[in-house]
């Protein structure tokens, strides 16, 4: 069994990888037609992807610089040794998971539709709400747009990471061969 073998077995048999979870975080990874696992084993955790809800590559590190400085990957490093020596973990704080554009409203609620006791008719207040809303589905195609042209440019980019780190690993590896 080669390394990437045992180690793509090791992290699904660990349950802190989330196929589902880490497709739908990173929509991309099906672009390549990769297996998610061997995604996150050879790009996913050096570009800071976290494996699942239950895991924060960049936590696992910043608290290990060990690992980081090894160049290892954190979930197989965690997998395969860290659980036996009693290294902590932290859950993945992605902090956009959750969000919508609609979380703007919640957070200034002066740029909602609010009624004013007294001051403001039901007519008014409707048409308030009818622009904010017509506004905010403005925005929101805005963002579908720039989401779809920028999922595209990460899909590039992440190919041509890939070319180099195989190129890295396939020079690595000649490397030890002459040394």
């Amino acid at each position: 069994m080669n390394q990437n073998t045992e180690a793509i077995s090791l992290i699904k048999k660990s349950r802190l990888f989330d196929e589902d979870w880490y497709l739908e975080q990173y929509p991309d990874v099906a672009l390549l037609s990769m297996d998610p696992v061997e995604h996150y084993l050879r790009i996913g955790a050096f570009i800071g992807r976290d494996p699942s809800p239950m895991f924060s590559t960049t936590g696992y590190l910043q608290a290990h610089p060990d690992v980081k400085n090894a160049g290892l990957n954190p979930l197989h490093h965690y997998v395969k040794w860290g659980r036996r020596e009693g290294r902590p973990t932290l859950q993945s704080q992605r902090p956009w998971e959750d969000r919508s554009p609609f979380d703007e409203v919640a957070r200034e609620p002066s740029k909602g539709a609010t009624v004013n006791r007294g001051q403001t008719s039901p007519s008014s207040t409707l048409a308030e709400n009818q622009t904010r809303s017509a506004e905010m589905e403005g925005t929101c195609r805005e963002l579908r747009k720039e989401n779809e042209m920028l999922l595209l440019q990460l899909h590039q980019v992440q190919k041509e990471l890939e070319e180099h780190v195989l190129k890295c690993q396939g020079l690595a590896a000649k490397s030890t061969t002459f040394s």
